[in-house]
């Protein structure tokens, strides 16, 4: 096998077509960190080379090269103790070098371009988007030598409390040592509370319906709202969520109350083609990158069906599996609250130190249940899809869905909470006669990201659009997680539930 100087060598000697083709049926197959660096004096045909190695795919207009090293900071003309402050932050992180999604979407979005990023859970879509917002705000403050204007100049929307508090944590890494003000508006306050946190902001990290709420009643007397009118930058994260029903029209008066020239970025681990288009009509010359299959599941996670079939029969499974023992910690997705409630009782009874996330528990609680999860007070949590989105808990080794994931987007956000930053997770998914018709597109997934899947399962009959687009929707009927353990031990067992 060559190694990554031999890899560079050929490319920077300019190695043949035969010897470039073996470089990247090699490298290929190597993780991100051992794929080569292509030196900076490579033409137009390298880079395109390079970002095939990377299995990155642009679209778009006069599209700038992607950076390999974090040292390009250097070149970008800013004052060096700026630099030197974000680049300090960097090598406090976990990388050591850029991600493939980094090096192609931090050039672009520095340039001031709009544009369209997909790449897969856990690949470091948040310091790609948060390095290039660092970079704007520090450049403002170097134009400006004193703050003349009031209100944040980067919005970063995000669909739950919880993956705000986390961005903006993120975000204050890079920040160290910095008068840059990040704020995170997740907790409830009142609107004149709420309005002084904007005004004295550069960068705000927040749902789109207590803005969006802001708005409305600033502008409800026919005054215009002047909350954003310094904004230069915004970031839509988990945009295919934030452009679904539900937020789409809190994101709109958004956008409607932001200055007309505003660049706008939007990423995801799924972007369907319909909110690709929706994003581009409203955005000026947008570029698209891509990294992996599109829309498909990380590479990085080893995936699994396991045929159980009844309700039953998954309870069973779940039971055979904490006995034999599981890599924890770990992660059971369930479609419903209830569902998780029901489950929850079922395994605390058996006296596993378990919990539960879902949307009815307060922000303080589900902080609590993450909390307790990373430091091993608990081994694993039984959440719905609201934990599926975005949050990043290191070192989750383990996801199973208990059920089945009613789409493809659901199934490939639900194992992105494993295997991420490079690490190795597994994913198990359940399933039963019911889950029939969603099996065969799931199983696509799986094979697309290199897992075997029975060439059975492949060659199911495709089920109907329609039919997808309702389960999507309408989760099934499903029997109540319950087994027949009388009341007594129950209530015997009960003071056990951790």
């Amino acid at each position: 096998r060559m190694d990554k100087s031999q890899a560079i060598g050929l490319l920077t000697r300019g190695a043949t077509r035969k010897e470039k083709r073996r470089v990247e049926h090699r490298e290929s197959l190597a993780s991100p960190s051992k794929l080569p660096a292509v030196p900076s004096t490579s033409g137009d045909e390298d880079w395109a080379h390079f970002r095939r190695l990377l299995r990155i795919s642009v679209k778009g207009g006069d599209i700038p090269k992607p950076i390999t090293s974090f040292n390009w900071l250097d070149s970008i003309g800013m004052q060096k103790d700026a630099v030197n402050s974000i680049k300090e932050g960097i090598e406090k992180s976990e990388y050591k070098e850029p991600t493939a999604v980094q090096m192609q979407a931090i050039p672009v979005m520095e340039k001031g371009r709009d544009c369209i990023v997909g790449a897969p859970t856990g690949s470091g879509k948040t310091a790609a988007f948060g390095i290039p917002a660092l970079l704007r705000v520090r450049k403002k403050m170097a134009w400006k030598s004193c703050r003349t204007t009031k209100g944040p100049a980067i919005l970063i929307l995000s669909p739950t409390r919880e993956l705000s508090s986390q961005t903006s944590s993120y975000l204050c890494r890079f920040n160290q040592g910095s008068s840059i003000k990040i704020v995170s508006l997740t907790a409830v306050s009142d609107s004149r509370l709420l309005s002084d946190e904007l005004l004295e902001s550069d960068i705000v990290v927040a749902p789109p319906l207590r803005l969006s709420k802001l708005v409305e009643s600033s502008t409800s007397s026919g005054d215009t709202c002047s909350y954003f009118s310094e904004v230069e930058l915004v970031i839509v994260d988990e945009a295919d969520k934030l452009f679904g029903l539900g937020f789409q029209e809190q994101v709109d008066i958004l956008l409607a109350a932001l200055p007309p020239k505003v660049q706008k970025a939007v990423f995801s681990a799924t972007i369907p083609e319909t909110v690709q288009s929706l994003c581009s009509s409203i955005m000026s010359d947008p570029i698209s990158i891509f990294v992996g299959e599109r829309g498909g599941a990380s590479t990085t996670v080893d995936q699994e069906l396991k045929y159980c079939g009844s309700e039953q029969g998954k309870l069973v499974e779940l039971r055979k599996m904490l006995l034999s023992g599981l890599h924890t910690p770990a992660v059971l997705f369930v479609q419903s609250k209830d569902r998780a409630i029901q489950l929850f009782k079922e395994i605390g009874y058996d006296k596993y130190k378990v919990d539960v996330f879902h949307s009815d528990l307060s922000q303080a609680d589900r902080e609590n249940t993450l909390r307790r999860l990373r430091i091993g007070e608990i081994w694993m949590v039984i959440a719905t899809d609201v934990l599926a989105r975005g949050v990043d808990v290191k070192g989750i080794r383990l996801v199973i869905n208990y059920d089945f994931p009613q789409s493809t987007t659901s199934y490939v956000h639900r194992i992105g909470r494993t295997g991420r930053a490079g690490q190795h997770g597994s994913a198990i998914t359940f399933f039963s006669d019911e889950d029939v018709p969603l099996l065969r597109s799931i199983a696509n997934i799986m094979h697309q990201s290199g897992c075997k899947v029975p060439q059975w399962i492949l060659s199911l009959k495709k089920a109907p659009r329609a039919e997808l687009t309702r389960l999507s929707s309408r989760p099934p009927k499903r029997r109540r997680i319950s087994t027949s353990v009388s009341s007594k031990k129950r209530s015997s067992n009960k003071a056990n539930v951790i």
